[in-house]
């Protein structure tokens, strides 16, 4: 497995990849390392919010207010977006889980409500993936000329400046979400259902996903309970959002009012479909006798997880803001 396996921009912006593709963590333990702290809605049938409740309601999900730069967004990102982000194949493609720019759909919102993952620390344009993963022009079909790259930049700024200036928050409140998330996940249930053991030996077609994914190289599947527990609870993921989005998502899709936790199942089934030649494997048979399979403890950890969630049970966030 020596190629550079990227799976599709309809994901999120920072998508599975195989062993030489991602994030390469530095070594656990390090300052600022992983290990150095502590349409399917998610398969099953209540693996889309624990049974019909939602985890948090429609005040804990969703964008950030609109701020003053809003018209300049709208004049001069949109356009953009629309034009380089929007094929069904990529962003306006369907599912919870892809960050959505399509038509119909409120961009500025879409884009606020992911601005941990697309807009860098507080607006800031030197760091924002939704600018350095499209300017170099290798990304799938999007192409951003200079002019685009100027007015995106414009607009964070004045976004950062129109929020800083009226004392609004910056911090979307999906992030919030999966930082309460974060709280109501224990070592004890991830432990019982044996959740990393389970990934970590799942097989694929070219072998198990511990091969290319020990680290968080844009997924992660480790044989270790406790480094796992760790970084999916604790740590940021460089790309921007969470090492936790690899296993969780908020589903803003199905109730926009009413946000909540969901399996990130539409990105575990791109890479079990081979997406961008993602080794293969299925959802129920991890390929060498495990049962219950990876997926299916990872379904009764989410519901668990949910329960505390929905009794109010939940400990302090794990996860730091952003």
């Amino acid at each position: 497995m020596n190629r550079k396996l990227t799976l599709a921009a309809i994901g999120s912006m920072f998508m599975m990849a195989g062993c030489l593709g991602g994030y390469e963590a530095p070594t656990p333990g390090s300052p600022g390392s992983m290990g150095s702290g502590g349409s399917n809605t998610g398969g099953g049938n209540n693996s889309t919010g624990g049974g019909g409740s939602t985890a948090g309601g429609g005040s804990d999900g969703g964008a950030p207010a609109p701020s003053t730069a809003k018209p300049k967004f709208d004049a001069d990102v949109a356009p953009i977006i629309m034009a380089q982000c929007s094929a069904a194949a990529c962003h306006g493609g369907t599912g919870t889980s892809p960050i959505k720019f399509a038509a119909g759909t409120d961009l500025y919102a879409s884009v606020l409500s992911y601005s941990d993952k697309l807009l860098g620390n507080n607006f800031d344009k030197n760091t924002a993936q939704m600018i350095a993963k499209v300017a170099p022009g290798n990304h799938y079909t999007a192409r951003f000329q200079p002019t685009d790259i100027t007015k995106i930049g414009d607009w964070m700024d004045q976004e950062r400046a129109a929020r800083a200036n009226g004392g609004m928050p910056t911090t979307s409140p999906r992030a919030l979400l999966l930082q309460k998330w974060s709280g109501c996940m224990t070592q004890t249930d991830f432990d019982t259902d044996q959740v990393a053991q389970a990934w970590a030996q799942k097989q694929t077609n070219e072998g198990a996903c511990q091969q290319c994914h020990p680290s968080g190289q844009s997924f992660l599947a480790r044989n270790d309970s406790t480094f796992v527990f760790n970084v999916l609870t604790t740590q940021k993921n460089p790309k921007g959002g969470y090492f936790m989005e690899y296993y969780f998502t908020v589903d803003q899709t199905t109730d926009p009012a009413n946000p909540k936790i969901i399996i990130n199942k539409d990105l575990i089934l791109q890479a079990a479909n081979g997406t961008a030649q993602h080794p293969r494997f299925t959802l129920d048979d991890d390929g060498n006798g495990n049962n219950p399979t990876a997926y299916q403890r990872l379904e009764s950890f989410y519901n668990k997880t949910m329960a505390k969630m929905t009794a109010g049970t939940c400990g302090a966030p794990k996860l730091p803001t952003q």
